[in-house]
Protein backbone atom coordinates (compact mmCIF):
# COMPACT_ATOMS: atom_id res chain seq x y z
CA UNK A 1 0.00 0.00 0.00
CA UNK A 2 0.98 3.57 -0.13
CA UNK A 3 3.15 4.83 1.99
CA UNK A 4 1.15 7.14 4.14
CA UNK A 5 3.67 9.96 5.45
CA UNK A 6 4.43 10.45 1.36
CA UNK A 7 0.54 10.73 1.26
CA UNK A 8 0.87 13.56 4.21
CA UNK A 9 3.76 15.20 2.67
CA UNK A 10 2.08 15.31 -1.25
CA UNK A 11 -1.47 16.70 0.35
CA UNK A 12 0.23 19.19 3.42
CA UNK A 13 3.67 20.31 1.87
CA UNK A 14 3.72 23.48 -0.51
CA UNK A 15 7.48 21.46 -2.16
CA UNK A 16 7.78 20.63 -5.93
CA UNK A 17 7.11 17.48 -6.73
CA UNK A 18 8.90 15.19 -9.37
CA UNK A 19 7.60 12.53 -10.69
CA UNK A 20 9.95 10.55 -12.48
CA UNK A 21 12.54 9.19 -14.38
CA UNK A 22 10.06 6.94 -16.38
CA UNK A 23 12.30 5.21 -18.89
CA UNK A 24 11.06 1.46 -19.20
CA UNK A 25 7.52 0.41 -21.43
CA UNK A 26 5.00 2.63 -22.99
CA UNK A 27 2.03 0.30 -21.55
CA UNK A 28 3.34 0.40 -17.82
CA UNK A 29 3.28 4.29 -18.31
CA UNK A 30 -0.15 4.65 -20.04
CA UNK A 31 -1.87 1.91 -18.33
CA UNK A 32 -0.12 1.91 -14.73
CA UNK A 33 1.66 4.81 -14.02
CA UNK A 34 -0.79 8.10 -15.24
CA UNK A 35 -4.03 6.33 -14.00
CA UNK A 36 -2.15 5.78 -10.55
CA UNK A 37 -0.45 9.11 -10.34
CA UNK A 38 -3.90 11.07 -11.17
CA UNK A 39 -4.98 9.40 -8.31
CA UNK A 40 -2.30 10.43 -5.74
CA UNK A 41 -2.03 13.86 -6.61
CA UNK A 42 -5.66 14.21 -7.06
CA UNK A 43 -6.68 17.99 -6.33
CA UNK A 44 -2.31 19.41 -6.21
CA UNK A 45 -1.83 22.14 -8.09
CA UNK A 46 -0.32 21.13 -11.37
CA UNK A 47 2.21 24.16 -10.81
CA UNK A 48 3.63 21.92 -8.19
CA UNK A 49 4.20 18.70 -10.45
CA UNK A 50 7.09 18.11 -12.50
CA UNK A 51 7.62 15.29 -15.01
CA UNK A 52 10.87 13.36 -16.20
CA UNK A 53 10.31 10.70 -18.68
CA UNK A 54 11.27 10.33 -22.58
CA UNK A 55 10.32 10.05 -25.92
CA UNK A 56 8.54 13.42 -25.42
CA UNK A 57 5.94 11.25 -23.47
CA UNK A 58 5.67 14.59 -20.97
CA UNK A 59 2.34 15.18 -23.25
CA UNK A 60 0.65 12.34 -22.00
CA UNK A 61 1.16 14.17 -18.68
CA UNK A 62 -1.78 17.22 -17.17
CA UNK A 63 1.31 19.41 -16.45
CA UNK A 64 3.06 22.85 -18.24
CA UNK A 65 5.09 21.90 -20.61
CA UNK A 66 7.76 23.88 -18.61
CA UNK A 67 7.42 21.44 -16.08
CA UNK A 68 8.38 18.70 -18.06
CA UNK A 69 11.96 17.43 -19.23
CA UNK A 70 12.81 14.74 -21.68
CA UNK A 71 15.84 12.41 -20.58
CA UNK A 72 17.01 12.05 -23.78
CA UNK A 73 17.64 15.61 -24.05
CA UNK A 74 19.84 15.17 -21.39
CA UNK A 75 21.56 11.51 -21.77
CA UNK A 76 22.56 9.44 -24.49
CA UNK A 77 20.00 6.93 -25.54
CA UNK A 78 22.52 4.18 -24.85
CA UNK A 79 23.07 5.57 -21.50
CA UNK A 80 19.50 5.58 -20.75
CA UNK A 81 19.32 1.70 -22.07
CA UNK A 82 22.11 0.85 -20.10
CA UNK A 83 20.23 1.66 -16.82
CA UNK A 84 17.06 -0.48 -18.09
CA UNK A 85 19.38 -3.57 -18.80
CA UNK A 86 20.84 -3.05 -15.66
CA UNK A 87 17.60 -3.33 -13.83
CA UNK A 88 17.01 -6.86 -15.79
CA UNK A 89 20.19 -8.41 -14.41
CA UNK A 90 20.10 -7.13 -10.65
CA UNK A 91 16.34 -7.77 -10.64
CA UNK A 92 15.49 -10.11 -13.41
CA UNK A 93 12.84 -7.84 -14.92
CA UNK A 94 13.21 -4.80 -16.72
CA UNK A 95 11.03 -2.92 -14.68
CA UNK A 96 11.99 0.40 -11.96
CA UNK A 97 11.51 -1.47 -8.61
CA UNK A 98 14.45 0.80 -7.09
CA UNK A 99 15.77 4.59 -7.07
CA UNK A 100 19.17 3.66 -8.65
CA UNK A 101 22.05 6.53 -7.83
CA UNK A 102 21.84 7.24 -11.51
CA UNK A 103 18.24 8.00 -11.09
CA UNK A 104 19.38 10.66 -8.35
CA UNK A 105 21.98 12.27 -11.15
CA UNK A 106 18.93 12.59 -13.11
CA UNK A 107 16.91 14.10 -10.91
CA UNK A 108 19.24 16.89 -9.22
CA UNK A 109 20.61 18.11 -12.81
CA UNK A 110 16.47 17.89 -14.00
CA UNK A 111 15.96 20.36 -10.51
CA UNK A 112 18.98 22.32 -11.25
CA UNK A 113 16.87 22.82 -14.79
CA UNK A 114 14.04 24.22 -13.29
CA UNK A 115 15.32 26.42 -10.68
CA UNK A 116 13.98 24.21 -7.99
CA UNK A 117 14.92 22.60 -4.75
CA UNK A 118 14.17 19.93 -2.23
CA UNK A 119 11.60 18.50 -4.24
CA UNK A 120 9.46 15.19 -3.10
CA UNK A 121 10.31 12.49 -5.47
CA UNK A 122 7.63 9.93 -6.55
CA UNK A 123 9.74 7.39 -8.43
CA UNK A 124 8.29 4.98 -11.09
CA UNK A 125 9.30 2.37 -8.30
CA UNK A 126 6.27 3.25 -6.39
CA UNK A 127 4.21 2.54 -9.57
CA UNK A 128 5.19 -0.93 -9.65
CA UNK A 129 5.23 -1.95 -6.33
CA UNK A 130 1.86 -0.71 -5.96
CA UNK A 131 0.37 -3.00 -8.19
CA UNK A 132 3.27 -5.93 -8.11
CA UNK A 133 0.68 -7.88 -6.34
CA UNK A 134 -2.10 -7.55 -9.38
CA UNK A 135 0.58 -8.51 -11.85
CA UNK A 136 1.39 -11.57 -9.70
CA UNK A 137 -2.26 -12.16 -9.77
CA UNK A 138 -2.94 -11.53 -6.26
CA UNK A 139 -5.24 -8.77 -5.96
CA UNK A 140 -8.72 -8.54 -7.31
CA UNK A 141 -9.26 -5.94 -10.36
CA UNK A 142 -11.73 -3.91 -7.82
CA UNK A 143 -8.29 -2.74 -5.45
CA UNK A 144 -6.33 -2.23 -8.42
CA UNK A 145 -8.97 0.18 -10.01
CA UNK A 146 -9.35 1.57 -6.64
CA UNK A 147 -5.98 3.44 -6.82
CA UNK A 148 -6.52 4.63 -10.35
CA UNK A 149 -8.11 7.72 -11.68
CA UNK A 150 -9.06 6.15 -15.54
CA UNK A 151 -9.18 10.21 -16.72
CA UNK A 152 -9.73 11.14 -20.60
CA UNK A 153 -6.00 12.11 -21.83
CA UNK A 154 -6.06 15.77 -23.40
CA UNK A 155 -5.43 14.88 -27.40
CA UNK A 156 -2.33 16.41 -28.91
CA UNK A 157 -2.87 18.34 -32.15
CA UNK A 158 -2.19 15.43 -35.14
CA UNK A 159 0.41 16.16 -37.59
CA UNK A 160 -0.39 18.57 -40.89
CA UNK A 161 -0.47 17.00 -44.25
CA UNK A 162 -2.44 14.10 -43.02
CA UNK A 163 -6.37 12.95 -45.01
CA UNK A 164 -9.27 13.85 -42.62
CA UNK A 165 -9.57 10.37 -42.58
CA UNK A 166 -6.85 8.01 -41.50
CA UNK A 167 -5.74 4.66 -39.64
CA UNK A 168 -2.68 4.54 -37.82
CA UNK A 169 -0.35 0.90 -37.89
CA UNK A 170 1.79 -0.14 -35.69
CA UNK A 171 3.16 -3.92 -36.00
CA UNK A 172 6.45 -5.12 -34.20
CA UNK A 173 8.15 -7.85 -33.38
CA UNK A 174 8.33 -8.78 -29.61
CA UNK A 175 8.15 -12.19 -27.55
CA UNK A 176 4.39 -12.37 -28.39
CA UNK A 177 4.67 -11.68 -32.19
CA UNK A 178 7.39 -13.32 -33.99
CA UNK A 179 8.36 -12.26 -37.77
CA UNK A 180 7.59 -15.35 -38.79
CA UNK A 181 7.00 -14.93 -42.96
CA UNK A 182 3.13 -16.21 -42.27
CA UNK A 183 3.10 -13.44 -40.05
CA UNK A 184 4.38 -11.08 -42.50
CA UNK A 185 2.21 -12.15 -44.95
CA UNK A 186 -0.55 -11.81 -42.15
CA UNK A 187 0.26 -8.33 -41.27
CA UNK A 188 0.37 -7.41 -45.35
CA UNK A 189 -2.98 -8.76 -45.75
CA UNK A 190 -4.82 -6.92 -42.51
CA UNK A 191 -3.34 -3.65 -43.41
CA UNK A 192 -4.04 -4.10 -47.45
CA UNK A 193 -7.94 -4.57 -47.05
CA UNK A 194 -7.47 -1.90 -43.71
CA UNK A 195 -6.41 0.66 -46.45
CA UNK A 196 -9.41 -0.37 -48.91
CA UNK A 197 -11.89 1.99 -46.15
CA UNK A 198 -9.21 4.87 -45.60
CA UNK A 199 -5.11 5.09 -46.28
CA UNK A 200 -2.74 3.53 -43.24
CA UNK A 201 -0.33 5.46 -41.49
CA UNK A 202 2.66 3.52 -39.98
CA UNK A 203 3.96 4.17 -36.89
CA UNK A 204 7.63 3.75 -36.52
CA UNK A 205 10.49 3.76 -33.47
CA UNK A 206 14.29 5.03 -33.60
CA UNK A 207 16.28 2.01 -33.60
CA UNK A 208 18.04 1.03 -30.27
CA UNK A 209 15.31 3.06 -28.21
CA UNK A 210 13.94 -0.51 -26.78
CA UNK A 211 13.89 -4.29 -27.63
CA UNK A 212 11.06 -4.06 -30.40
CA UNK A 213 11.84 -3.91 -34.06
CA UNK A 214 9.23 -2.30 -36.18
CA UNK A 215 7.47 -4.80 -39.12
CA UNK A 216 6.78 -1.93 -41.75
CA UNK A 217 5.28 -3.20 -45.14
CA UNK A 218 5.62 -1.69 -48.60
CA UNK A 219 1.49 -0.53 -50.34
CA UNK A 220 0.63 1.93 -52.02
CA UNK A 221 -2.18 3.01 -49.57
CA UNK A 222 0.29 2.27 -46.71
CA UNK A 223 2.40 5.10 -45.40
CA UNK A 224 5.06 6.40 -42.57
CA UNK A 225 4.21 9.86 -41.59
CA UNK A 226 7.79 10.97 -39.84
CA UNK A 227 7.96 15.01 -38.84
CA UNK A 228 8.74 17.37 -41.74
CA UNK A 229 9.64 14.44 -43.73
CA UNK A 230 12.66 13.61 -41.56
CA UNK A 231 14.25 10.90 -39.05
CA UNK A 232 12.14 10.66 -36.06
CA UNK A 233 14.35 12.16 -32.83
CA UNK A 234 14.09 9.94 -30.18
CA UNK A 235 13.15 12.79 -28.02
CA UNK A 236 10.07 13.32 -30.04
CA UNK A 237 9.15 9.69 -30.79
CA UNK A 238 6.25 9.18 -28.51
CA UNK A 239 4.74 12.49 -28.78
CA UNK A 240 4.95 12.40 -32.35
CA UNK A 241 3.40 9.04 -32.53
CA UNK A 242 1.05 9.95 -29.82
CA UNK A 243 -0.35 13.07 -32.24
CA UNK A 244 -1.08 10.23 -35.11
CA UNK A 245 -3.04 7.99 -33.10
CA UNK A 246 -5.01 10.48 -31.27
CA UNK A 247 -6.27 12.08 -34.60
CA UNK A 248 -6.56 8.79 -36.46
CA UNK A 249 -10.23 6.89 -36.77
CA UNK A 250 -8.65 3.45 -34.99
CA UNK A 251 -5.24 1.65 -34.62
CA UNK A 252 -4.47 -1.61 -35.71
CA UNK A 253 -1.20 -3.34 -34.87
CA UNK A 254 0.91 -5.59 -32.34
CA UNK A 255 -1.27 -6.04 -28.87
CA UNK A 256 0.73 -3.94 -26.58
CA UNK A 257 2.02 -0.64 -25.27
CA UNK A 258 1.22 1.24 -28.57
CA UNK A 259 -2.62 -0.21 -28.41
CA UNK A 260 -3.02 0.56 -24.74
CA UNK A 261 -2.24 4.07 -25.51
CA UNK A 262 -4.68 4.57 -27.97
CA UNK A 263 -6.95 3.29 -25.44
CA UNK A 264 -6.18 5.90 -23.40
CA UNK A 265 -6.93 8.52 -26.40
CA UNK A 266 -10.40 7.05 -26.64
CA UNK A 267 -9.33 5.93 -30.01
CA UNK A 268 -10.94 2.41 -31.05
CA UNK A 269 -7.99 -0.56 -31.88
CA UNK A 270 -7.61 -4.13 -32.53
CA UNK A 271 -4.14 -5.79 -31.64
CA UNK A 272 -2.75 -9.14 -32.61
CA UNK A 273 -0.60 -11.68 -30.60
CA UNK A 274 0.64 -14.99 -31.55
CA UNK A 275 1.34 -15.97 -27.90
CA UNK A 276 0.48 -14.45 -24.51
CA UNK A 277 3.65 -16.15 -23.12
CA UNK A 278 6.17 -13.39 -21.76
CA UNK A 279 3.98 -11.24 -20.45
CA UNK A 280 1.12 -11.27 -17.96
CA UNK A 281 -2.41 -11.96 -18.84
CA UNK A 282 -3.05 -9.29 -15.62
CA UNK A 283 -2.19 -6.40 -18.07
CA UNK A 284 -5.14 -7.71 -20.98
CA UNK A 285 -7.49 -7.65 -18.04
CA UNK A 286 -6.96 -4.63 -17.03
CA UNK A 287 -7.32 -3.13 -20.55
CA UNK A 288 -10.42 -4.58 -21.09
CA UNK A 289 -11.97 -3.08 -17.85
CA UNK A 290 -10.53 0.18 -18.79
CA UNK A 291 -12.61 -0.42 -22.22
CA UNK A 292 -15.74 -1.42 -20.61
CA UNK A 293 -15.21 1.39 -18.33
CA UNK A 294 -14.74 4.06 -20.63
CA UNK A 295 -16.79 2.54 -23.66
CA UNK A 296 -13.80 3.03 -25.90
CA UNK A 297 -13.27 -0.15 -28.73
CA UNK A 298 -10.36 -2.54 -27.58
CA UNK A 299 -10.11 -6.21 -29.13
CA UNK A 300 -7.62 -8.59 -29.44
CA UNK A 301 -7.27 -11.70 -31.35
CA UNK A 302 -4.56 -14.34 -31.29
CA UNK A 303 -3.11 -14.53 -34.74
CA UNK A 304 -4.05 -18.68 -34.79
CA UNK A 305 -7.62 -17.89 -34.16
CA UNK A 306 -8.43 -15.15 -37.29
CA UNK A 307 -9.93 -18.03 -39.27
CA UNK A 308 -12.51 -18.56 -36.81
CA UNK A 309 -14.26 -15.17 -37.84
CA UNK A 310 -14.86 -16.49 -41.64
CA UNK A 311 -17.38 -19.28 -40.49
CA UNK A 312 -19.35 -16.12 -39.36
CA UNK A 313 -18.06 -12.77 -41.09
CA UNK A 314 -20.46 -13.08 -43.65
CA UNK A 315 -23.73 -13.58 -41.51
CA UNK A 316 -22.52 -11.06 -39.32
CA UNK A 317 -21.81 -8.19 -41.49
CA UNK A 318 -25.09 -8.62 -43.94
Amino acid sequence: MIDHALRLRIKHSKRPIVIGPWRTEVGFEVLYHLPFMSWLLKHIESKRIYVITRGGAGVWYPVNSANTLDLYTIRPVAEVRRQTSLDLVRHKAMKHYRISEWDRSVITQACGLWGIEHPIVVHPSLTYKQFHDWFDGKASLHSTLRRMAIAPMVKPKPPTGLPEKYYVSHFYARATFSPKPELMRFVYSVLSGLSLRAPVVQLQTPGGLDDHVDLPIQHENVCTAAPLGEPLRPDISLSHNSALIAGSAGFVGTYGGMQQLALRYGVPSMGFYETLQGTSPQHLVLSQAVSNLTGVPFQTIKTGEVGLFSHVWKELSS
